[in-house]
């Protein structure tokens, strides 16, 4: 049984498949994270990051009108201190700790 965490980390999480984001809210809030923010329309990320204080975001980057790719370099321009979980396909690789996609 895995401690809970009690940090209060904002997470944007963006894909457009509505599965995945549910599965992947639920994980995070079962380890304790729940200033969770779900974004399932590219077009809609950099208003969210806009109205909302995010320190993390997992990227998706594969998606219908705006790519991840795309995304990624706006939010790192934008952004330099946002940490981004970028993933493709899979998205059992945004819970691999030995993932190397890590922005």
């Amino acid at each position: 049984m895995s401690p809970k965490l009690t940090t209060a980390l904002s997470i944007l999480l963006v894909d457009d498949e509505e599965e995945v984001l549910t599965t992947q809210d639920a994980i995070l809030r079962s380890i304790g994270l729940n200033s969770i923010i779900t974004c399932s329309d590219s077009r809609q990320v950099m208003d969210a990051l806009k109205q909302h204080e995010v320190e993390v975001v997992v990227l998706d980057l594969v998606m219908p009108h705006v790519s991840g790719e795309e995304l990624l370099a706006k939010i790192q321009h934008r952004r330099e201190q946002a940490g981004v979980q970028a993933y493709e396909g899979d998205s059992s690789a945004v819970l691999d700790p030995d993932s190397s996609c890590l922005y």
